[in-house]
């Protein structure tokens, strides 16, 4: 059996743009953090984990 893993970068919120760091606060994605982020809505299962964070 074959597994593929993904990582991928979070895309830029509304704290990147105000020029505030988020750490572990929950960040909210700009409108163009929403254009660029790879998955939305390709039916592919996203599976996060609160460990796994910047």
């Amino acid at each position: 059996m074959r597994t593929s893993v993904v990582f991928e970068t979070h895309s830029i919120t509304e704290d990147n743009e105000a020029g505030v760091a988020t750490g572990w606060l929950p960040g909210h994605l700009s409108p163009r953090g929403r254009e660029l982020v790879a998955f939305e809505g390709a039916g592919i299962p996203i599976l996060q984990d609160w460990r796994l964070r910047e």
